[in-house]
């Protein structure tokens, strides 16, 4: 293989991981209706990142679909942890990229709690959960 035909090579398989990768991305974001879908989505685009491994001109485009593949994650965590997507969403705006699991919760400090609970979203979370404790010890009392 010449050295032409090999840069005419890497542009084509570049071209097509970059065009791939950005229809799965789109489709992640705007169609995220099941886990399954985020779940196929996400392996297609490690699958990408593994040819591109062996590319040394597609470091930008790995690093986006890295970037996507850890929101995806992010998601995919939350919403198996109980959270809705708009939830997932926007806990993952809020920098909460990890889900938070009910240990995790229930071990805060009452100081995290005063702070989580001064941001409105992060107030309502722990406003229900408590409105649910109590009404599950007001049933265990009875």
């Amino acid at each position: 293989m010449s050295y032409y035909q090999y840069q005419s090579s890497s542009r084509l398989i570049k071209g097509t991981c970059s065009s791939l990768a950005e229809e799965l991305i789109n489709e992640a974001r705007d169609a995220a209706k099941t886990i399954d879908i985020l779940i196929k989505i996400r392996s297609a685009l490690e699958k990408i990142v593994e040819i591109l491994n062996d590319r040394e001109n597609a470091r930008e485009l790995k690093d986006k679909i890295q970037q996507n593949l850890k929101y995806i994650s992010s998601i995919e965590g939350h919403i198996n942890s109980g959270r809705s997507l708009e939830q997932a969403k926007l806990l993952y705006e809020m920098g909460i990229v990890e889900p938070i699991t009910t240990n995790q919760a229930a071990s805060q400090s009452k100081d995290d709690k005063k702070t989580l609970s001064s941001s409105t979203y992060g107030g309502k979370i722990l406003q229900e959960k408590e409105r649910r404790r109590d009404n599950s010890e007001g049933r265990s009392r009875e």
